[in-house]
């Protein structure tokens, strides 16, 4: 790069787009080559900062070596779905550039897979469905697949936006015709998309209602039967979901309703054991079988021939017969009405046929066996009946149930049954597992459940909210399912409070109330801000949270300022926070930070300023109790007086203790203020020595108290000494020291250290640069060796005395860490090279004398080593002129390439010689930062080299090193611009030389 062109930064590698698992790592990367501004991401445009932390983003950081400023984002979320920049900022050398967009894109599998349609419930053989089967918040969307034992090819899907920002729902549906081969088979949804691994499935078994096969009768062998047989006959009828039920008839009178069923051997069996009478003969015998979902009982009749001589065979032989133990051979329940209310007594009977010995009779309820039977009557085959009653007060959990009767012969150990199903009629009913209280984070879907029921159960059911019913369409936000459940979308803080669900049949009304609680993250405000407290009072810090929920421990204090302090006690009681602060003091004053977190997305938190009360408090160090001016009455003095204190301060002047009029024209006073400091600047127009040359006096007050300073008013005068000359710090080779100003005189001060060791024949003395600094490093000092210093001050009128009454800093130098021989080796061989400029310096010097009292100029002869010589060839002594009342000179690029050979570059400046100056009187070097040399004078670097500098950088064959010089106040003032340079990149020097 040629001298003066600008490193422009750009990208080796820019940020391309990228597709990750949610959960996973994803690192955007990013390389920069000459950077130079500040670089750092971008996130949709969000500037994410330049650490490579990145605090406030926990799962972000940059990483790479020295160049790279690759984006790391671990366990990517939905929320991380967006687009990144990398960008580098402007700086002195360099535009600023920003990469392409790269998109990160998060694949999320869907969270949940579920049927819409209540797939479990009984379907009928032969109809058709719609099932629908959704995935919900999926990116990108799933694939769905829908099996019935085989894929269902006809399944159609599509997809729609879903609930959050960038998810996708998919729906798949297919009409389905229910078969009889379908009970008990898995109906099966399977999503799948790029973020997942394996499908996500869910299944559910059909349940599928067809009629039952025509029955048959097991035991009817012949149409011919003997009278007064008995015939045990059985009726089977298989299949069926539910499996049917089964009844006798005899010329369609119901013989007997009970049966049983096996549901191993998927079949319903009815025993009817039949007395063959007389009256029977050709009597058709028919057994029906049903369920719920037959369109018509399928049934089987058979016509009975008795043969009678068998029959009054019996008749005459009976009386001989011995007794015969028979089972009741028929039950039958008996109720008044066919529909019940509820709260209703209700009565049943059920009877049982002819048994021997006497039934046991029993009633069942769900679960219950309860019932009373009365005594026993005489009945046909010489057995008894038993008639038994059942009294209910019947609720609403009855409806729909059977009410068994059972008849058990222990004897026999056999029994029979029979059922009868109620039909309750009751009004709407909330269950006992409807939800009182939802709770919902603010911004999701709340869904308020509805669990009802009614009979008859055509319902019709409205939502109400403050006495006011909504009303679909009304607000989008508001939806509502088939079974009447309310859903409620984007949820705000606002929807919380108590919803009235009112439901409606032919049997009455209900209502039932479900409390939406919708939590929220903090919003904290601050009670009272900002807080004013006296000094050594008690301050007291209130933030107040609006928040749901409030837990224990939820409020946190945090101070902000720098040095630490007592925080003071927190007291938290429901929605706020207390910090109390006994004893405050100044030190407390500043800014609080009341934090409050619920664990519901981020923490809210406030800002308080504490402002602390106190008596004001004025400067009086010496530089503010003199003000100088001259007293010609040409001149105008500004008196300051600068407090601090809280409430505001309001100042009074006096002159030998009486008040100023600030009407007259001569004084004229302005006041400024920049937080607790308050400032009072008193002018005094044409000062007069024998008016004005007295002592002022500052009064500052506020309504806690007040303080006062005498101000003199004296003439301009050589500055006062300097105090509090101690030291900072100390290494092997440098000293840091510091002091409070003195009174500058009424003109312009600076300072100037001397110094000297044992061994040294007179006073080294240096100057501090810039002039108005209070800490100074003094370098190229010899290790282990003990120094005297002190300070004093200058102004163009003269010096004052040292520092402290002329006190002297006595200070030991430190033992060196070690330097290497190859250093030591290169220090000799520098110091020889000083030796030989030196000399060539003298003799050009002696050469240009002659010249000196024929011209008005000065002549400077600039020496300049060039880069990696061996010889003295690289060598260039390039010829200056300076005029006599001349304060700059500027070596500009062109006179060093024109002057330099070749094959060297300029990396090293040695030392300038005056060429008019013996040569024993040398030169100091300072150092300052880059800029131009018309603020170069007040924009000093506090680092001088008054004796020897070395700072060797491993690409150099030599270090830099500067011989010790002493330095001669009578030396003119010299600036050398070297901007530009090609070692300047090279070495650690700022770009401007400061000399005298």
């Amino acid at each position: 790069m040629s001298p003066g062109t600008h490193a422009q930064q750009a990208f080796r590698t820019e940020p391309r787009n990228l597709t990750v698992r949610m959960g996973a790592t994803a690192v955007l990367k990013c390389e920069v080559l000459r950077a130079s501004g500040i670089v750092q991401w971008a996130k949709d445009g969000f500037l994410l900062g330049p650490q490579r932390s990145l605090p406030g983003f926990p799962r972000y950081s940059m990483i790479g070596r020295r160049g790279q400023y690759n984006l790391r984002i671990e366990d990517a979320q939905l929320d991380d779905d967006a687009f990144f920049e990398c960008q580098a900022g402007q700086s002195e050398r360099s535009e600023a550039i920003v990469s392409n967009p790269a998109f990160l894109t998060v694949q999320i599998p869907p969270s949940k897979l579920y049927f819409t349609t209540d797939v479990t419930a009984p379907w009928v053989a032969g109809k058709k469905y719609m099932v629908e089967c959704v995935a919900p918040d999926a990116k990108p969307g799933a694939d769905i697949t829908l099996y019935k034992g085989e894929s269902l090819s006809s399944a159609t899907s599509f997809t729609t936006s879903g609930s959050k920002d960038k998810l996708l729902n998919t729906h798949a549906e297919v009409t389905v015709t229910a078969l009889r081969s379908d009970n008990g088979r898995e109906l099966t949804c399977q999503a799948n998309n790029e973020a997942v691994f394996q499908p996500v499935v869910t299944t559910v078994t059909m349940n599928v209602y067809y009629p039952p096969e025509p029955p048959y009768i097991i035991g009817l062998d012949r149409d011919v039967v003997k009278a007064g047989s008995l015939l045990v006959l059985e009726c089977v009828s298989h299949g069926g979901n539910p499996l049917g039920t089964l009844q006798w008839t005899k010329e369609g009178e119901v013989l007997s309703t009970t049966w049983g069923e096996q549901v191993v051997g998927q079949k319903s069996r009815n025993i009817l054991r039949l007395k063959i009478t007389p009256a029977d003969n050709q009597a058709e015998l028919s057994c029906e079988s049903a369920n719920i979902v037959s369109l018509s009982p399928q049934s089987i009749t058979h016509k009975i021939t008795i043969i009678l001589f068998y029959f009054l065979y019996k008749m005459f032989t009976s009386a001989t017969m011995k007794q015969i133990w028979i089972t009741a051979v028929s039950m039958k329940i008996t109720a008044k009405e066919e529909v019940f209310y509820r709260g209703q007594q209700m009565e049943l009977q059920c009877l049982s046929g002819s048994s021997n010995p006497k039934s046991d009779i029993s009633w069942k309820v769900g679960l219950l066996r309860f019932g009373v039977a009365e005594a026993p009557k005489k009945a046909e085959f010489g057995g008894v009946s038993v008639l038994s009653r059942l009294h209910l007060n019947l609720t609403s959990q009855h409806h729909n149930q059977k009410v068994i009767c059972q008849a058990y012969s222990p004897v026999l150990e056999e029994g029979t049954s029979t059922f009868y199903q109620l039909n309750v009629l009751y009004p709407p009913e909330f269950s006992s597992e409807q939800a009182t209280e939802v709770q919902v984070v603010e911004d999701d879907v709340a869904t308020i459940p509805l669990m009802v029921s009614a009979n008859p159960e055509v319902v019709s059911c409205i939502w109400l909210r403050r006495k006011q019913m909504l009303v679909k369409g009304e607000d989008i936000r508001h939806h509502w399912s088939d079974d009447h459940s309310l859903e409620i979308r984007n949820v705000t803080r606002k929807d919380g409070g108590l919803y009235t669900i009112k439901c409606e049949n032919g049997e009455g009304v209900n209502e039932t109330t479900v409390k939406l609680d919708v939590y929220y993250a903090p919003t904290v405000k601050a009670e009272k801000d900002p807080v004013y407290v006296n000094q050594g009072g008690r301050a007291d810090l209130i933030c107040v949270a609006d928040a749901n929920p409030i837990i224990p421990e939820m409020f946190s204090w945090k101070w902000l300022g720098e040095e630490e302090v007592e925080m003071g006690e927190e007291t938290n009681e429901n929605k706020s926070s207390l910090l109390t602060i006994h004893n405050v003091t100044r030190a407390h004053a500043g800014f609080y930070q009341c934090t409050a977190s619920n664990g519901i997305a981020l923490p809210g938190s406030v800002e308080m300023k504490l402002l602390v009360q106190f008596t004001p408090e004025l400067r009086k160090g010496p530089q503010w109790r003199k003000v100088a001016s001259r007293g010609d009455g040409t001149a105008t003095a500004e008196l300051v007086c600068q407090a601090e204190g809280i409430p505001p301060v309001e100042f009074t002047w006096e002159k030998k203790g009486m008040l100023i009029d600030l009407a007259n024209p001569r004084y004229e006073e302005r006041t400024a203020r920049d937080g607790s400091f308050h400032t009072s600047t008193l002018r005094v127009v044409n000062v007069s020595a024998t008016l004005d040359y007295a002592v002022f006096s500052c009064t500052a007050r506020n309504s806690l108290g007040e303080d006062k300073l005498d101000i003199q008013l004296v003439s301009t005068t050589h500055p006062d000494p300097p105090s509090s000359f101690s030291l900072v710090s100390v290494t092997h080779d440098s000293v840091t020291l510091e002091w409070i100003p003195g009174f500058n005189g009424g003109l312009q001060q600076r300072y100037r250290i001397r110094y000297i060791w044992d061994q040294s024949v007179s006073f080294m003395y240096v100057d501090v640069v810039p002039p108005d600094t209070t800490t100074f490093t003094v370098t190229g000092l010899q290790s282990q060796t003990t120094y005297s210093f002190s300070v004093n001050a200058l102004n163009s009128i003269g010096e004052s005395g040292y520092a402290d009454d002329g006190a002297v800093l006595t200070i030991t130098t430190e033992a060196p860490s070690g330097l290497s021989t190859h250093l030591t080796v290169a220090f000799t061989v520098v110091f020889g090279v000083l030796l030989v400029l030196n000399s060539l310096g003298c003799f050009f010097g002696r050469k240009w004398k002659n010249r000196r009292d024929k011209t008005s100029t000065h002549d400077y002869l600039f020496h300049l080593r060039m880069g990696k010589c061996s010889s003295l060839s690289c060598l260039c002594s390039v010829p200056i002129s300076l005029a006599q009342d001349s304060k700059e000179i500027t070596l500009s690029n062109d006179v060093i390439v024109s002057s330099a050979p070749p094959h060297c570059s300029v990396f090293l400046f040695l030392f300038v010689c005056p060429v008019s100056s013996p040569f024993a009187h040398h030169l100091s070097l300072y150092l300052a930062p880059h800029s131009s040399l018309k603020t170069v004078t007040s924009t000093l670097h506090s680092y001088l080299l008054s004796h020897w500098l070395a700072s060797c950088p491993s690409s150099l064959s030599l270090p830099f090193c500067l011989f010790p010089f002493v330095h001669q106040p009578n030396h003119q003032v010299l600036l050398l611009s070297l901007s530009g340079f090609s070692f300047l990149q090279h070495l650690p020097l700022p770009s401007v030389f400061f000399l005298h």
